[in-house]
Order: C-alpha cells, then sequence, then structure tokens
C-alpha cells in the first residue's frame, strides 16, 4: 500500500524521512538538556572547588554528559532503528585515529590563522592587549575549558552530521546528493545562533562538503573532528566570534567579506580559503587513490559502492 511505503521501507524499518526526523528531535532535546545539567552541576563543582578550576571543571561534566548522550541515542538509532552496523558512522577507536586526529586540528588551527592573519594586515582586525583584569590564571583557565567544550561541539557534530545524516541518505541516494543534503541541514541547524543569510548557507554548505571529503577519504570521522575542534577553539580565542577570548579584540572589515557576528563562516574570506582547501583535499584524495565516487552510494558498512554496484544497495 502506497501510505506503507511513506512510513516503512521493505525490510521493515521506518523510511528515511522519519529515522532522520526522529534523530534530529532526540539530538536536539539532548544538546537542550545540556543548560539545565550546568544550572546542577555548576553550584555542586563551586563548593568542591577552586574559583580558577570552577570553569574547566564544569565543561568536563558537560562535555562528557553530552558526548555520552549524543554517542549513546546515535548507537541506538544505528542498531536498532537503521539495523545496520555501528561501523557506518565512521567512528572508530579515536586511539587508531589519533594521527587523523592530529593533522585534522593542525590543519584547521592553520586555516583560521590565515583568515586572522590576512584580516590583521588588512587593518579588518585590531588587537589592543588582554581585557582588563584578565590574570594569567584566569587567561589558562579560559583557554582549556574552551577546548574542552570545543571538543563537545566537534564530536557530536561530526557523529551527527557527516555520522549518522551523511551515512543513512548516502546509502538511499548518490553521495553528491547525500553531501548536499548534509550541508543544507548543517546550515540550517546553525540558524538559532547565527541568523539567517545566503553567504552563511553557502559557506555552511562549502564547509560541510569540505568535512564529508575527509570522511570519505579517511573512512572515518577523525581527521573532521580535529579539523572542527582546531578551527572553532582557535577562532574563539583570537577573538574572531564573539566568545570568551581574553584579547581585546576588535573586527571592523567589509561585512561582504568577514561576514558578521557568530556567522563568519557567511564572510567571502573564509568561503575562499576553506573552497581552497577543499580543491587541495580532492587533489590529494585522487592522487593517494581515494577518489570519490560521487554517483556511488555508501554500503551499510560505510564503504563507497561505485554507480552499478550501488544498485544493489538495500533501500
Amino acid at each position: 500500500m502506497l501510505w506503507r511505503r511513506l512510513f516503512i521501507t521493505a525490510d521493515r524499518r521506518p523510511a528515511l524521512f522519519w529515522r532522520v526526523l526522529g534523530y534530529a528531535v532526540l539530538f536536539g532535546i539532548c544538546l537542550s538538556l545540556r543548560g539545565r545539567l550546568a544550572d546542577v552541576a555548576n553550584p555542586v563543582l563551586s563548593q568542591a572547588l577552586p574559583r580558577s578550576l570552577l570553569f574547566s571543571a564544569s565543561e568536563i561534566v558537560l562535555v562528557v554528559a553530552t558526548i555520552a548522550a549524543i554517542v549513546g541515542l546515535t548507537f541506538v538509532f544505528r542498531r536498532f532503528v537503521d539495523r545496520r552496523p555501528w561501523a557506518g558512522m565512521g567512528m572508530p577507536s579515536p586511539w587508531r585515529r589519533r594521527g587523523d586526529l592530529a593533522a585534522g586540528f593542525a590543519l584547521g588551527a592553520a586555516m583560521i590563522l590565515i583568515v586572522f592573519t590576512v584580516e590583521y594586515a588588512l587593518g579588518w582586525m585590531r588587537i589592543d592587549g588582554v581585557k582588563s583584569g584578565w590574570g594569567r590564571a584566569a587567561i589558562v583557565s579560559v583557554l582549556c575549558g574552551r577546548f574542552i567544550h570545543f571538543i563537545g561541539t566537534a564530536v557530536c557534530e561530526e557523529i551527527a552530521y557527516r555520522g549518522y545524516l551523511l551515512q543513512n541518505v548516502g546509502e538511499r541516494f548518490a553521495l553528491w546528493i547525500a553531501v548536499l543534503t548534509t550541508g543544507a541541514v548543517f546550515g540550517a541547524s546553525h540558524y538559532a545562533s547565527t541568523g539567517f543569510t545566503w553567504a552563511f548557507v553557502v559557506g555552511a554548505v562549502i564547509a560541510s562538503f569540505f568535512l564529508a571529503v575527509m570522511r570519505l577519504a579517511t573512512r572515518a570521522n577523525w581527521l573532521g573532528v580535529g579539523w572542527h575542534l582546531g578551527w572553532d577553539w582557535l577562532e574563539d580565542s583570537l577573538g574572531l566570534i564573539p566568545g570568551y577570548t581574553a584579547l581585546e579584540a576588535t573586527r571592523s572589515g567589509p561585512t561582504l567579506w568577514t561576514g558578521t557576528g557568530l556567522a563568519i563562516e557567511g564572510g567571502l574570506l573564509i568561503i575562499l580559503v576553506i573552497a581552497i582547501a577543499l580543491m587541495a583535499l580532492l587533489v590529494w584524495s585522487r592522487r593517494t587513490g581515494r577518489e570519490i565516487h560521487w554517483n556511488g552510494k555508501l554500503s551499510p558498512e560505510g564503504e563507497i559502492l561505485v554507480a552499478p554496484a550501488a544498485e544493489s544497495t538495500p533501500r
């Protein structure tokens, strides 16, 4: 019956749309509970720890709880809703992929440093020293706390977008469709914090494409996790976005090139930097025998199937 096909697949699983929607709703609920956990944990920690350690300790509790919740949610959906192997999530042991993590972090940090250096050289970025009242202990505490915070951001977003979403759409449709869909959802999900601009959507799609290529070329998400961590942590620490930087930083460049507020990925400078890195990554993947077949699909284990073989992939 037609109505059943809208909800149930031939192998008696929920249809793709409903699986992804259910996952997205529960993913959002897990993230929203972070604030409530902070309300409970912070008073307890403030009584047990000195003030200099409170910020980092609070972030450790929140990040561990958030990662545990998102990984647990993803495992349950992958095992019992998708009824497919965990290998498709592209999250093998991080220790086995520690080289990917380190390389990704270095690349993300280097790229955001390029953005910072260009803006500083053009007079779009001004640093007037350290904020008043910030001592060495406060600076170290905030840097460590924010580093821990962005570990949670990187792991949770990569397992959700380039793990669960990309894998499920990629099992059903061609990879280029899966990557574009992931990028569009990734950009839309940041609406609440960045607002909507077409420039940010374009930037988010290119950034998501870049991260998806990392996952597809290495068959794992850890290179992307490292890149995400290095990029977010350094842009926050250098004052490129409103956040917890210890620097007296002012950005005054043209919005078209720098973006605005938290939506700096919508600036043409960052779009250009990521686009160049994306092209270099595609060349690297091809020259190292990791070429991506964009008309292919993903096997349940996350391997790329070329177009003819993809037709036999279960739907």
